[in-house]
């Protein structure tokens, strides 16, 4: 493991690239590690889910119905805690979106991990927030009344 204390480092860290950088040899083992520890996560998640399906009672004190006899998949998936510049990627994506470049539906499937249809929901959603914003801006106000329409 780097050393990644304050006065090792001084002042170099400025960025999650910066990071990645020093935890690079690290991140390597990890995922050449993975090569070995995948399979054996997906064996023992596996055990446990066909354990709880063939023995109802082992997964009583988890679940209070049975286990559905359903497919499904296992992902094991590696994830470090350390920072990626995801706030400079959202502001290059969202000015893509303002300069018609990347659709407004490209960046919610990005960022939010919508699938097309939720995406099409949410566009729906906006366009219609938007539209009834607009309408309330046209319509006289309530309190003001037939006062000023007489003038």
């Amino acid at each position: 493991i780097p050393d990644v204390s304050a006065e090792a480092l001084k002042g170099v860290v400025s960025s999650g690239k910066t990071l990645k950088a020093i935890y690079w040899s690290l991140i390597v083992r990890c995922d050449e590690k993975m090569l070995a520890w995948r399979p054996a996560l997906r064996g023992l998640i596996k055990a446990l889910i066909e354990g709880g399906r063939a023995y109802p009672l082992s997964a009583a004190p988890y679940t209070t119905e049975p286990l559905p006899n359903v497919e499904y998949t296992i992902i094991v998936d590696n994830q470090y805690p350390l920072p990626d510049d995801e706030a400079d990627e959202k502001t290059i994506d969202m000015s893509e979106v303002n300069n018609q470049v990347m659709s407004r539906k490209a960046y919610l499937k990005k960022w939010r991990g919508l699938t097309d249809e939720e995406a099409n929901q949410e566009l729906q959603q906006i366009a219609l927030e938007r539209e009834m914003l607009e309408n309330s801006y046209g319509a006289t106000p309530p309190w003001r009344g037939t006062e000023e329409q007489e003038e």
